[in-house]
């Protein structure tokens, strides 16, 4: 095997690889969901929206996984939106 043959080769087996590695990275990240998780103080036609979108799997279309959580009462909403 000659120099420039042995260049080639490991030029191709260069770009093989990382092809392959582009390859297993975009399939690890479409397979990682992002959790979200929404306070809604009470029950009304305003969260139909909050509630719609998980039950129709739209979330999930774009890597979302968007969880509703009933907090009562707002100042207790507004404190749990302020904690760390």
């Amino acid at each position: 095997m000659s120099t420039a043959q042995f260049t080639r080769m490991k030029g191709f087996l260069f770009i093989l690889s990382f092809a392959l590695l582009c390859a297993g990275l975009t399939t690890a990240l479409d397979a990682a969901t992002i959790t979200i998780r929404v306070g809604y103080p009470q029950l009304n036609g305003g969260q139909t929206p909050l509630w719609n979108i998980p039950e129709q799997k739209i979330d999930q279309k774009y890597g979302l996984d968007i969880k509703p959580v009933y907090i009562p009462g707002g100042v207790r909403l507004t404190q749990s939106v302020l904690s760390p």
